[in-house]
């Protein structure tokens, strides 16, 4: 049975949470202040006691959305060799958008608190190891690769077989280029 905001404890947490459930069962276009208010029962404006506009929702659960992808790119990224780490966290990636395609279309819209003009920034956040593959330019090229096949792969704009060559060629490419890349900081030296 659905809950009364009002009688939520954390009335704030609860709406966010149900905005990302929304955005999982309905994608982008199901984050509404209306369907957020229909599944915890109560009114839209009731959230105007707590934020200020529908906007404040698709921020808040954007950054949960790269929250998760961060935490899945981590896992990945479990200590070993440089080109081995790039290459799971590619596919973590992969795998993570792959399960949470309507994520992936509303975290990265045009008018998205993180738009793809702040890939410099991604590269750092999510993959330091990129950082290494030479200068700052080559890893956000590397990145813009990896984002730009994952976007092109959920738009369905290629075929399933031809978007898996595309991700053994990238995976192979990414792991040629990570066997070059300056050492890891702290790492031992070779002599």
């Amino acid at each position: 049975m659905a809950r009364g905001v009002g009688k939520v404890k954390n009335a704030y947490e609860e709406m966010m949470k149900e905005g990302r459930r929304l955005l999982r069962v309905g994608g982008p276009a199901a984050v509404s202040l209306r369907n957020i208010a229909r599944g915890l029962g109560c009114s839209a404006g009731v959230f105007y006691n707590y934020i200020c506009n529908v906007e404040d929702v698709r921020q808040h659960v954007a950054r949960e959305v790269l929250g998760e992808l961060r935490a899945s790119l981590r896992v990945a990224a479990r200590p070993g060799a440089g080109a081995f780490r790039l290459v799971a966290q590619a596919r973590a990636y992969r795998s993570f958008w792959r399960m949470e395609p309507g994520s992936f279309a509303f975290t990265f819209r045009h008018d998205s608190p993180y738009p793809v003009a702040k890939q410099e920034e991604l590269v750092g956040w999510f993959w330091p190891d990129l950082a290494r593959l030479g200068t700052e330019q080559e890893g956000v090229a590397w990145y813009t690769r990896v984002h730009g096949l994952m976007h092109l792969e959920i738009s369905r704009v290629l075929e399933p077989a031809m978007a898996e060559a595309l991700w053994q060629d990238l995976c192979g490419g990414l792991a040629a280029a990570a066997r070059h890349q300056a050492p890891e900081p702290g790492a031992p030296q070779a002599a």
